[in-house]
């Protein structure tokens, strides 16, 4: 099965979690110019995983974290791709409607909070769905 691998590290160890930090690179990180380059970009992430009895981790520890080509996109759609969806979709309602700016900036702001929420009310249903994987 494809998957998309990233190299991290434990960071902590926090209650139940392990706290890994991932260094995302652009294309362009290994470039010789990359330091005169404002495009360049090199961010750290870090993602909680829940301690697994089958494997013990120490702080320090480079470890791999891999999600499957399928999970990655569910989760670029939930994150992504539904909050556009309901944004161009409540702007055409509203301007249908005649509503004015300012009410429907709230409307939309409404829209995205209750959504957002939402997501973060479901994130442990949502967590068992879409996997990703300490190698």
């Amino acid at each position: 099965m494809n998957s998309v691998k990233h190299l991290g590290y434990v960071e902590k160890i926090a209650g139940n979690n392990y706290i890994i930090k991932i260094i995302s690179k652009s294309a362009c990180v290994s470039c010789h110019a990359k330091d005169a380059c404002p495009a360049s970009d090199l961010k750290e992430k870090l993602l909680a995983f829940p301690i697994c009895q089958c494997r013990k981790l120490s702080i320090g520890e480079e470890i791999e974290i891999s999600i499957s080509n399928k999970n990655g996109e569910q989760a670029y759609i939930i994150a992504y791709t539904i909050p556009v969806f309901l944004i161009i979709m409540s702007v055409i309602i509203l301007k249908t409607l005649e509503v004015s700016q300012g009410i429907s900036a709230v409307v939309i702001l409404a829209i995205m909070t209750l959504y957002f929420l939402g997501l973060y009310f479901f994130k442990n249903k949502i967590a068992k769905k879409i996997k990703i994987k300490i190698i």
